[in-house]
């Protein structure tokens, strides 16, 4: 953590926001600081600047601390966020839990505001970099969905719990079943389309050896860490049925 530190302190009182500068002066940090105490003066003072932490009493004479987090929300800014009340009744500390304010104590016990500071940025850097790789993997299955949509083969794809997660066009015209009908399904459901009905597949294979199973394909063959089939789907093209 450098020694420079931009605060916006949300309190109506100029002798509250003294003793959380001094304290935080006294700590060592080079302090720029702005109190607010209205949704108006909170979001211009987050629309022209940049701050590092926001402090904030829970009641101030235009909103409470809840508000003044939920106007960093909609920003999608994601600032430690601390509340340092007057009062700290064990209501006021449970909206503070559930709302994500990264600390809340009295204004008494002011010595844990540093520590806190500090704990409250190793937390926002961990979301930070969650969100960051949420993100890219959300752009990663994207970019696979969208390749898988467009291959010429008919293709599908099950999860580890062996719900439909992928049901590109070709297969939409294989088998007459459009994709929101059959996205999210599971328990077998994605035989239902070739076969009529619903029957253990390909996937009960693949970790272990069933003679009986595998006597319902032609062919089965296993290369490395592919498993190749083919098998009668009566089903398919309107009952004309095909080898797939």
């Amino acid at each position: 953590m450098t020694n420079s530190l931009r605060v916006l302190i949300i309190d109506d009182s100029e002798d509250d926001t003294r003793l959380i500068t001094n304290e935080l002066q006294g700590g060592g940090f080079d302090l720029l600081f702005e109190r607010v105490n209205s949704p108006e003066t909170i979001k211009m003072a987050l629309e022209q600047k940049t701050w590092d932490v926001v402090i904030s009493n829970f009641l101030v004479s235009q909103c409470t601390a809840l508000e003044a987090l939920a106007l960093l929300q909609e920003k999608n800014l994601y600032l430690p966020f601390i509340v340092v009340s007057d009062t700290m009744s064990e209501d006021i500390a449970l909206q503070c839990l559930q709302s994500g304010t990264h600390a809340f104590f009295k204004k008494k016990n002011i010595k844990l505001l540093i520590p806190a500071i500090e704990r409250a940025f190793r937390d926002v850097i961990i979301r930070r970099e969650r969100r960051q790789a949420e993100k890219a993997l959300i752009s990663s299955n994207q970019k696979l969905n969208d390749i898988i949509e467009f291959l010429p083969d008919a293709t599908f794809v099950l999860d580890n719990n062996k719900k439909v997660i992928a049901w590109n066009r070709a297969i939409e015209e294989m088998t007459g079943l459009k994709k929101q009908d059959i996205i999210g399904q599971g328990d077998n459901a994605v035989t239902i389309p070739f076969y009529g009905e619903r029957r253990t597949h390909l996937l009960d294979l693949i970790d272990v050896t069933d003679p009986e199973l595998e006597s319902k394909y032609q062919y089965v063959q296993r290369r490395g860490n592919t498993l190749y089939a083919e098998a009668f789907t009566p089903a398919l093209y309107g009952g004309k049925g095909a080898y797939v």
